[in-house]
């Protein structure tokens, strides 16, 4: 079964996230605290998709991805971060990352973003299940 690595160094969006991807039926195998934390889950756990946050102690989620790329190229990523930087979502993309979303933007967009990337689909493909009721649709 594909499953999910949540890497963020906060614990409050570690679970909101959790229990969002779980609510969709999305199995998570594992959360990472840190970039280091990342890398030995990712090499441990072989999951087919990350949620990396870019800014992390111990490795930012740049560096991390790339590692990803290094050791688990299969493995899709999706960055889910603060910051939106025009050269940071370039440089994202540089580095293989498979999709790149703002909280500011919700999960909604996450979900349907983590569910055809799961599922082999591609970003460019509507999703029908992506409302969510109003109180579930940011991450702080």
């Amino acid at each position: 079964m594909a499953c999910v690595l949540i890497a963020d160094d906060h614990l409050f969006t570690r679970e909101q996230l959790k229990a969002f991807l779980t609510s969709r039926s999305i199995d998570v195998c594992g959360e990472a605290v840190d970039g280091k934390d990342t890398l030995e889950k990712v090499k441990q756990l072989r999951p087919a998709l990350v949620l990396l946050d870019i800014y992390m102690p111990h490795l930012n989620g740049v560096v991390v991805a790339y590692e990803i790329r290094r050791i688990a190229p299969a493995t899709k990523i999706v960055f889910f971060s603060n910051y939106e930087a025009p050269k940071l979502v370039s440089a994202v993309r540089l580095l293989g990352g498979d999709a790149f979303i703002s909280k500011a933007e919700g999960i909604a967009e996450l979900l349907a973003t983590v569910g055809r990337l799961l599922s082999g689909g591609t970003l460019d493909e509507p999703d029908s299940e992506t409302t969510l009721p109003s109180a579930m649709t940011s991450i702080t």
